[in-house]
């Protein structure tokens, strides 16, 4: 029998729904529809692209392309509250860095190789990312209120005072927003077969081995493939799932693979840094047995 356990912590306002972003785990459902969408032979993952070498290497971070997160004006811009930059404003801005690899030789994390496949697909299926995610995500398992957002309005049935005036445009891979406890179900379904077929499962979990502990974090050994953080954290042993982070909140949401009853915990916090929420993540499903 599966378990999933659910906290929010840190909130700085209440909500029946306790919707709140969920950052990069959106990376986790945009690779689960590419997967789908390959399946259904409306994209093919390795055909080059011009850009990042494949979808399957920008899925995998190994696309070789610059972060926009990391540009200064960037930051700046999000600082201030201005305008987002339009896909284009932004995809011209990041190409103006040197790529810190060619593609698939090295590893990089980069939002921008995710803002490249969203095109990649909407393009494929003349149809918005919000419907794709709908169509082969959200609605086969059942998430009736996780949406991807695209204005100031939607973020406002998230209950942190600090993100009511944030503009999810600043995200260009988009931004999911739900509940925490259909974060959990999203990644429990992922896990347990409930979205992908056996063959889809297997390509999205050969694990890129990145090393052992990360400082500050609860990470014994990590990895990461199409759109999933995956690893180890100590006696608790297998993790898989995806962290993220924005200017107000973060979240962590994985499978504990290896307890004698596999759980799958989501945790939603204030803050910038997603060693806490992840550490929490770990002492509920070590917990919960």
């Amino acid at each position: 029998m599966i378990h999933w356990a659910i906290i929010q912590a840190g909130w700085q306002a209440s909500s029946d729904v306790n919707a709140a972003p969920w950052w990069s785990l959106t990376k986790t459902a945009i690779a689960v529809a590419a997967l789908r969408l390959a399946r259904d032979g409306l994209i093919d993952l390795d055909t080059p692209i011009s850009r990042g070498g494949s979808l399957r290497m920008l899925l995998s971070h190994q696309g070789g392309v610059a972060n926009y997160t990391a540009l200064p004006a960037y930051a700046e811009a999000v600082g201030r509250g201005d305008v987002p930059w339009s896909m284009q404003i932004m995809l011209t801005r990041t190409q103006k860095f040197k790529p810190p690899f060619q593609p698939n030789t090295g590893w990089a994390y980069s939002n921008t190789g995710y803002a490249i496949v969203r095109c990649a697909l909407e393009a494929a299926t003349n149809q918005t990312l919000a419907e794709i995610l709908f169509r082969y995500v959200f609605d086969p398992i059942g998430l009736r209120e996780t949406k991807l957002v695209s204005s100031v309005r939607e973020l406002d049935v998230c209950p942190l005072t600090a993100g009511q005036n944030y503009d999810p445009r600043w995200v260009y891979h988009g931004l999911v927003v739900g509940p925490a406890k259909e974060a959990a179900l999203f990644v429990h379904a992922l896990m347990v077969g409930d979205i992908l077929e056996p063959l889809g499962f297997k390509s999205m979990m050969k694990i890129h081995d990145l090393g052992g502990a990360i400082e500050g974090r609860p990470f014994s050994k990590c990895g990461y493939e199409l759109g999933v953080m995956a690893g180890e954290m100590g006696a608790a042993g297998r993790v898989i799932g995806h962290s993220g982070v924005g200017p107000f909140s973060v979240s962590a949401t994985y499978y504990f693979a290896d307890l004698p009853t596999p759980t799958t915990v989501c945790v939603y916090k204030t803050g910038c840094y997603e060693g806490p929420a992840e550490q929490q993540a770990l002492e509920v499903a070590v917990n919960s047995q």
